[in-house]
């Protein structure tokens, strides 16, 4: 009668203790790299829904023959005097009567909200001064001194005054007076205060 056991493959205590701690290794050499891409890609995605929203406010103005506009708000009912987009913007039309620049009035009839678009967390978006953007039914910036460019940057949570890293770069979106949109990153160690007017076109 045989009594000798079967090898069982698999691995020993030590073995596992070995791999496992190589894998915490690994990991805590990674995080930092896993966290700069998603700040990273937390500005790319302010960046691109801020554009789209600048875009779709312009095709709408033309499509529609009238002033659309937007504005920063904090509650989705009202436009705020600030600088701060990262509080959520509106974007609306006028049914009667436009007036550029004036501020969305959810309690008037001749105001159409067209998009609410809801606060961003972990990004920093600035508007050069306070003015409402508008756009004009040829798709033209209205009036002169509508915000022409915005700053957007990776926000901490603890920290103030957002700023451009070389790790985690901003982004300088500009408008051109025809109402055509491009951006530039924002150099290393530039806060994110909101273009000044040199900065614009």
């Amino acid at each position: 009668m045989n009594n000798t056991r079967s090898h069982m493959p698999g691995f020993s205590l030590i073995e596992l203790m070995v791999t496992l701690g190589v894998m915490a290794i690994l990991l805590v050499m990674a995080s930092p790299m896993i966290t700069t891409t998603l700040e990273k890609n937390n500005v790319s995605s302010a960046t691109n829904s801020l554009l789209a929203s600048i875009n779709y406010a312009r095709a709408e103005a033309i499509g529609r023959g009238t002033y659309v506009s937007m504005c920063p708000t904090t509650d989705g009912r009202t436009c705020t005097t600030s600088t701060d987009y990262d509080t959520g913007w509106l974007i609306y039309a006028y049914t009667s009567s436009p007036v550029a620049q004036a501020a969305y009035d959810s309690t008037k009839s001749n105001n159409i909200l067209l998009r609410y678009i809801t606060a961003r967390s972990g990004v920093s978006i600035q508007a050069g001064n306070t003015k409402i953007l508008t756009f004009g039914p040829q798709g033209e910036m209205k009036p002169d001194n509508t915000p022409s460019a915005f700053d957007i940057c990776y926000q901490q949570a603890s920290s103030g005054t957002a700023q451009s890293t070389s790790e985690v770069p901003g982004v300088l979106l500009t408008l051109e007076s025809s109402g055509n949109a491009f951006n530039q990153t924002l150099a290393a160690g530039a806060a994110c205060t909101g273009p000044a007017p040199s900065s614009s076109i």
